[in-house]
């Protein structure tokens, strides 16, 4: 969030920033006694309670970030992102990586990876925290 808040101040300042949560309704929600939509609407708000405790932690510097909410609805949250890039006709996708080594990435495929592979629409910018590069035993004991 903070390269999309430095980008949007070295190029004019009053670009839309919008963040994109896409969510998924896990298989297992009927266990629940609840329909779809209903367990849709739970992770919806889930979302919604994540985002606010991410966002707090950002410096915005003034600037208003749009929250976008995407449910998946078909495994692949690749598409739904470029879908909604070029629905809303977004400049640039700017995606954060987990900041793997690359003996690491052979074995873990991510979603960063994924929509370098996969996009061809819309400019794409993958960043990565400072300092942050997990190797693969890291990986193994994170999960």
């Amino acid at each position: 969030m903070e390269e999309a808040i430095e980008i949007t101040e070295k190029y004019d300042g009053k670009s839309e920033i919008i963040c994109q949560n896409v969510f998924s309704v896990p298989s297992g929600y009927h266990f629940t006694g609840k329909s779809y939509e209903e367990f849709s609407d739970i992770m919806l708000m889930h979302a919604k309670v994540n985002y606010k405790k991410f966002i707090r932690k950002i410096d915005t510097k003034g600037h208003d970030i749009t929250p976008l909410y995407t449910r998946d609805e078909d495994d692949d949250p690749v598409i739904d992102i470029i879908n909604k890039a070029q629905e809303i006709e977004a400049n640039i996708i700017i995606i954060g990586a987990k900041g793997r080594t690359a003996a690491t990435a052979l074995f873990i495929g991510s979603l960063a990876e994924r929509l370098i592979q996969t996009n061809n629409k819309v400019p794409l910018l993958v960043t990565r925290p400072k300092g942050k590069n997990a190797g693969i035993i890291e990986y193994i004991l994170d999960i």
